[in-house]
Protein backbone atom coordinates (compact mmCIF):
# COMPACT_ATOMS: atom_id res chain seq x y z
CA UNK A 1 0.00 0.00 0.00
CA UNK A 2 1.22 3.52 -0.49
CA UNK A 3 1.30 6.04 1.97
CA UNK A 4 2.01 9.73 2.12
CA UNK A 5 3.45 10.11 -1.75
CA UNK A 6 2.78 13.24 -3.78
CA UNK A 7 0.39 15.86 -3.50
CA UNK A 8 -2.62 17.98 -5.43
CA UNK A 9 -4.92 19.89 -4.53
CA UNK A 10 -9.28 19.49 -5.05
CA UNK A 11 -12.32 21.37 -3.71
CA UNK A 12 -15.10 20.05 -2.40
CA UNK A 13 -17.70 20.95 -5.02
CA UNK A 14 -15.60 19.45 -7.80
CA UNK A 15 -15.88 16.11 -6.97
CA UNK A 16 -16.31 14.28 -10.53
CA UNK A 17 -17.75 11.22 -11.53
CA UNK A 18 -14.11 10.72 -12.44
CA UNK A 19 -12.59 11.41 -9.21
CA UNK A 20 -15.03 9.43 -8.07
CA UNK A 21 -14.40 6.01 -10.29
CA UNK A 22 -10.67 6.73 -9.48
CA UNK A 23 -11.30 5.84 -6.22
CA UNK A 24 -12.97 2.98 -6.46
CA UNK A 25 -11.02 -0.45 -5.40
CA UNK A 26 -8.94 1.89 -3.02
CA UNK A 27 -8.65 2.75 0.46
CA UNK A 28 -8.92 6.21 1.41
CA UNK A 29 -8.47 7.99 4.83
CA UNK A 30 -9.78 11.60 6.06
CA UNK A 31 -7.48 13.18 8.82
CA UNK A 32 -8.29 16.88 10.17
CA UNK A 33 -8.62 18.53 13.90
CA UNK A 34 -12.13 19.56 14.63
CA UNK A 35 -14.02 21.62 12.51
CA UNK A 36 -12.17 20.70 9.45
CA UNK A 37 -14.93 19.29 7.61
CA UNK A 38 -14.15 14.99 8.28
CA UNK A 39 -17.73 14.27 8.37
CA UNK A 40 -18.72 16.50 5.63
CA UNK A 41 -16.33 15.81 3.17
CA UNK A 42 -16.96 11.93 3.88
CA UNK A 43 -21.09 12.45 3.35
CA UNK A 44 -20.35 14.57 -0.25
CA UNK A 45 -18.22 11.48 -1.29
CA UNK A 46 -20.88 9.26 -0.18
CA UNK A 47 -23.07 10.84 -1.66
CA UNK A 48 -21.92 11.81 -4.99
CA UNK A 49 -21.53 7.30 -5.27
CA UNK A 50 -25.03 7.32 -4.60
CA UNK A 51 -25.94 9.80 -7.34
CA UNK A 52 -23.77 7.76 -9.83
CA UNK A 53 -25.97 4.63 -8.67
CA UNK A 54 -23.06 2.46 -6.18
CA UNK A 55 -26.26 3.15 -2.90
CA UNK A 56 -26.79 -0.63 -3.12
CA UNK A 57 -23.26 -1.69 -3.09
CA UNK A 58 -22.58 1.05 0.40
CA UNK A 59 -22.33 0.35 3.95
CA UNK A 60 -22.10 3.39 6.18
CA UNK A 61 -20.57 2.15 10.10
CA UNK A 62 -21.14 5.80 11.61
CA UNK A 63 -19.03 5.89 15.07
CA UNK A 64 -20.11 10.11 15.11
CA UNK A 65 -21.21 10.38 18.54
CA UNK A 66 -23.75 13.00 18.97
CA UNK A 67 -22.61 15.89 22.03
CA UNK A 68 -23.79 18.80 20.82
CA UNK A 69 -20.34 20.59 21.13
CA UNK A 70 -17.79 18.43 18.60
CA UNK A 71 -18.16 15.89 16.13
CA UNK A 72 -21.16 14.32 14.15
CA UNK A 73 -22.93 11.68 12.85
CA UNK A 74 -22.84 11.16 8.61
CA UNK A 75 -26.67 10.96 8.63
CA UNK A 76 -26.59 14.47 9.80
CA UNK A 77 -25.00 15.44 6.50
CA UNK A 78 -26.15 12.67 4.40
CA UNK A 79 -29.97 13.61 3.65
CA UNK A 80 -29.95 10.18 1.36
CA UNK A 81 -28.84 7.56 4.42
CA UNK A 82 -31.85 5.39 3.66
CA UNK A 83 -30.14 4.60 0.52
CA UNK A 84 -27.40 2.75 1.64
CA UNK A 85 -26.68 0.52 4.16
CA UNK A 86 -26.92 2.62 7.43
CA UNK A 87 -24.97 0.94 10.87
CA UNK A 88 -25.16 3.07 13.78
CA UNK A 89 -24.99 2.20 18.02
CA UNK A 90 -27.84 3.33 20.15
CA UNK A 91 -25.46 5.48 22.30
CA UNK A 92 -21.88 6.51 21.54
CA UNK A 93 -19.49 8.88 23.79
CA UNK A 94 -17.38 11.44 23.26
CA UNK A 95 -15.07 10.36 26.15
CA UNK A 96 -12.80 13.66 26.52
CA UNK A 97 -15.59 16.02 26.27
CA UNK A 98 -17.95 13.97 28.37
CA UNK A 99 -16.23 12.36 31.43
CA UNK A 100 -15.59 13.54 34.56
CA UNK A 101 -12.84 11.78 35.90
CA UNK A 102 -10.80 8.87 35.20
CA UNK A 103 -12.98 5.88 35.71
CA UNK A 104 -15.93 7.71 33.71
CA UNK A 105 -13.26 8.06 30.57
CA UNK A 106 -12.68 4.55 30.74
CA UNK A 107 -16.25 3.45 30.71
CA UNK A 108 -17.27 5.49 27.89
CA UNK A 109 -14.15 3.80 25.73
CA UNK A 110 -14.86 0.33 27.05
CA UNK A 111 -18.97 1.00 25.84
CA UNK A 112 -17.44 2.86 22.77
CA UNK A 113 -14.97 -0.03 21.61
CA UNK A 114 -18.00 -2.90 22.54
CA UNK A 115 -20.54 -1.29 20.87
CA UNK A 116 -18.39 -0.10 17.26
CA UNK A 117 -17.53 -4.04 16.86
CA UNK A 118 -21.12 -5.10 17.30
CA UNK A 119 -21.89 -3.17 14.65
CA UNK A 120 -18.46 -3.94 12.64
CA UNK A 121 -19.67 -7.51 13.25
CA UNK A 122 -22.74 -7.31 11.63
CA UNK A 123 -20.74 -5.87 8.16
CA UNK A 124 -18.15 -8.78 8.68
CA UNK A 125 -21.07 -11.51 8.33
CA UNK A 126 -23.15 -9.37 5.53
CA UNK A 127 -20.65 -7.53 3.50
CA UNK A 128 -20.56 -4.52 0.79
CA UNK A 129 -18.45 -3.69 -1.94
CA UNK A 130 -17.91 -0.11 -0.06
CA UNK A 131 -17.17 0.87 3.57
CA UNK A 132 -17.70 3.80 5.22
CA UNK A 133 -16.56 4.68 8.73
CA UNK A 134 -17.33 8.37 10.08
CA UNK A 135 -15.15 8.80 13.19
CA UNK A 136 -12.23 5.77 13.14
CA UNK A 137 -11.00 7.64 16.66
CA UNK A 138 -13.74 6.42 18.50
CA UNK A 139 -12.95 2.78 17.55
CA UNK A 140 -9.18 3.40 18.02
CA UNK A 141 -9.18 4.76 21.73
CA UNK A 142 -9.69 0.42 22.64
CA UNK A 143 -9.35 -1.68 19.58
CA UNK A 144 -6.18 -2.00 17.51
CA UNK A 145 -5.29 -1.45 13.93
CA UNK A 146 -5.06 -5.03 13.31
CA UNK A 147 -9.18 -5.64 14.18
CA UNK A 148 -9.98 -2.45 12.01
CA UNK A 149 -7.76 -3.52 9.19
CA UNK A 150 -9.27 -7.06 8.97
CA UNK A 151 -12.53 -5.53 8.56
CA UNK A 152 -11.32 -2.84 5.95
CA UNK A 153 -9.79 -5.86 4.04
CA UNK A 154 -13.14 -7.30 3.61
CA UNK A 155 -14.21 -4.25 1.63
CA UNK A 156 -13.13 -3.11 -2.00
CA UNK A 157 -13.66 0.24 -1.18
CA UNK A 158 -12.65 1.71 1.60
CA UNK A 159 -13.33 5.37 2.77
CA UNK A 160 -13.25 6.20 6.13
CA UNK A 161 -12.18 9.79 8.55
CA UNK A 162 -10.70 10.47 12.00
CA UNK A 163 -9.43 12.79 14.30
CA UNK A 164 -6.08 14.03 13.93
CA UNK A 165 -5.38 17.27 15.69
CA UNK A 166 -4.91 19.24 19.12
CA UNK A 167 -8.22 20.47 19.82
CA UNK A 168 -9.48 18.14 22.13
CA UNK A 169 -6.98 17.13 24.95
CA UNK A 170 -6.76 14.86 27.29
CA UNK A 171 -7.41 17.00 30.84
CA UNK A 172 -6.73 13.22 32.75
CA UNK A 173 -3.33 12.89 31.52
CA UNK A 174 -4.03 9.40 30.55
CA UNK A 175 -1.83 9.00 27.14
CA UNK A 176 -4.60 8.26 25.11
CA UNK A 177 -3.82 11.47 22.95
CA UNK A 178 -0.80 9.64 22.47
CA UNK A 179 -2.38 6.51 21.82
CA UNK A 180 -4.93 7.58 19.37
CA UNK A 181 -2.30 9.30 17.19
CA UNK A 182 0.42 6.66 16.70
CA UNK A 183 -2.54 4.08 16.10
CA UNK A 184 -4.16 6.70 13.16
CA UNK A 185 -0.45 7.03 11.97
CA UNK A 186 -0.29 3.52 11.97
CA UNK A 187 -3.30 3.37 10.17
CA UNK A 188 -2.65 5.94 7.73
CA UNK A 189 0.68 3.22 6.15
CA UNK A 190 -2.10 1.07 5.06
CA UNK A 191 -4.07 3.43 3.14
CA UNK A 192 -3.45 4.15 -1.04
CA UNK A 193 -5.18 7.67 -0.50
CA UNK A 194 -4.33 9.87 2.33
CA UNK A 195 -6.42 13.48 2.83
CA UNK A 196 -5.43 15.35 5.64
CA UNK A 197 -7.90 18.57 6.07
CA UNK A 198 -5.53 20.69 8.44
CA UNK A 199 -3.30 21.59 5.39
CA UNK A 200 -5.17 24.99 4.75
CA UNK A 201 -8.12 26.35 3.28
CA UNK A 202 -7.79 24.09 0.36
CA UNK A 203 -8.00 20.22 0.25
CA UNK A 204 -5.18 18.55 -0.30
CA UNK A 205 -5.28 14.87 -1.21
CA UNK A 206 -2.45 12.54 -0.99
CA UNK A 207 -2.38 10.15 -4.27
CA UNK A 208 -0.23 7.74 -5.23
CA UNK A 209 2.89 9.05 -7.69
Amino acid sequence: MASLISWCVIRLYTISKEWIQSILGKWMLILGDVGTGKTRFTSEITEKMIDLGYGDDITVIDLGPETGEVGSTLASYLHRIREVRYLHPAKLYAPRLMARDISELNKYMDENYRMAKEVMEKYRLSPTKILVINDLTIFLHRGSVDELMDIIKISETFIGNAYYGSYITDKFNTGIDIIERMRVEELIKHMDIVIDLNKGDDYHISVEG
